[in-house]
């Protein structure tokens, strides 16, 4: 489909088209942790589920509700910043047509997608029961009907802001279907509960949720901030360029992902059982498939990624440092990832958000420096240097953590079961 838009699209709508995706990424930031907090409890509750089956279905829907309300809150905050945010300065153009399409694009875009909030937390709820393959055939839909949607308003030459709001209904249509598919597999019947319910349980969530909250924001806004500093430095032509060379990459991202995020509920209900010796040889594998995986991808598509750009989008760039540090970052990234989901997995957050808060302040006014010093390289290199203390830390938390394995233990049967 990028391949399709970056053809279709004039140079700045595909910078906006760009930006617009990487601002997609911030939606789940929104629930401000609880829909990882959820999962965590609900994976804890799964290693003894025949006693706790009822009580998973009422933090399910505790959450839901509670996301209704988050929802309505935050169209309305939407609505309201439409008016009052100055469009042109933060768009980086002049063209009034542009700032017009941009503006009404994303707030749209965005209202859409925070309206798909309460339903996404089924993502939580078969991560936890570790039925993933249900959510990746739910993103898989996502794709293929973001297709059927788009290529015929493209050979119709429909608008761009037209566009961008089918997208965003072929993001939301899936998330509501995934609600209902898991109730149907989980066997649980649609609840109604009292305001004071929900609350309660949903309250209960939400000290280990900030933590989340801080690092979903702070990982968030240094990805999905990118597109926007490399629009403000170099203009909007440069930042499709640079989101090209940085979807080619995160194609890693996307694999690692695969073999990474069963383990996290897998973590939390192994460290529940206290079931050391397969946390071990699990964090021992995915350490070395890492970095086998970024080592020969990133090498790779150093090597091939102009060609590959052009075959796909018919676009040619020329910045070959860019290649090289992307592949850095994205090495960088999934060394950091490897490790933090299994903190995440029993809940060891502390550092973890010491770490990243700190990164992000730094980060937007570092890669600005950088980046009117250096161009899009500079903004690569900022990326880079942000990860590093995280990159560190991580493995060594990981480790040490796995030898308190009582200490663990106890305090994931306190923390998430309540004994």
């Amino acid at each position: 489909m990028t391949g399709i838009l970056a053809r279709y699209f004039t140079p700045e709508q595909f910078g906006l088209w760009a930006i617009l995706t990487f601002l997609i990424g911030v939606v789940p930031v929104l629930d401000i942790g609880i829909g990882l907090a959820l999962r965590n409890k609900l994976s804890a509750f799964y290693s003894d589920r025949h006693n706790h089956n009822e009580l998973s279905r009422i933090y399910f829907f505790s959450v839901f509700y509670a996301y209704i309300y988050l929802s309505i809150i935050l169209i309305g905050f939407l609505y309201a910043a439409y008016h009052i945010i100055p469009w042109g300065t933060v768009l980086n153009s002049s063209n009034p047509q542009i700032v017009r399409e941009g503006a009404f694009a994303y707030t749209a875009a965005m209202m859409i997608l925070v309206a798909s909030l309460p339903f996404g937390i089924s993502a939580s709820g078969f991560f936890s029961c570790q039925k993933t393959h249900w959510n990746s055939l739910f993103e898989t839909i996502k794709s293929v009907l973001a297709i059927a949607f788009i290529v015929p308003l493209v050979i119709l030459h429909v608008r761009f802001t037209i566009i961008v709001i089918w997208f965003s209904v072929a993001m939301l249509l899936p998330v509501i279907i995934s609600f209902f598919a898991f109730l149907r597999k989980s066997g649980w019947k649609f609840i109604v509960l009292k305001t004071n319910i929900f609350v309660l349980k949903t309250k209960e969530l939400v000290p280990e949720s900030i933590r989340f909250g801080l690092m979903q924001l702070s990982a968030t806004l240094m990805f999905s901030t990118q597109a926007l500093i490399v629009g403000k430095v170099a203009g909007l032509k440069d930042a499709g360029e640079y989101a090209l060379v940085q979807k080619l990459f995160l194609l890693l991202n996307i694999l690692h992902f695969a073999m990474l995020t069963p383990l996290w509920s897998a973590y939390t209900e192994a460290a529940t059982s206290k079931d050391v010796k397969w946390v071990r040889k699990m964090l021992g594998y995915s350490a070395i498939f890492s970095v086998l995986l970024f080592t020969v991808g990133s090498t790779g598509l150093y090597l091939l990624g102009k060609p590959i750009i052009f075959l796909w989008t018919g676009k040619t760039l020329t910045n070959t440092p860019l290649f090289a540090l992307m592949g850095l970052w994205v090495f960088i990234m999934g060394w950091v990832n490897c490790f933090s989901v299994y903190l995440n997995g029993i809940g060891k957050l502390g550092m973890q958000t010491v770490l990243l808060v700190p990164a992000v302040i730094v980060y937007i006014p570092l890669s600005l420096y950088l980046g009117n010093r250096f161009g899009l390289t500079g903004i690569c290199i900022a990326s880079s240097l942000v990860l590093f203390p995280s990159a560190i830390s991580n493995p060594i938390q990981a480790w040490m953590s796995i030898r308190n394995t009582n200490e663990i233990h106890n305090a994931m049967a306190q923390k998430y079961i309540g004994i």
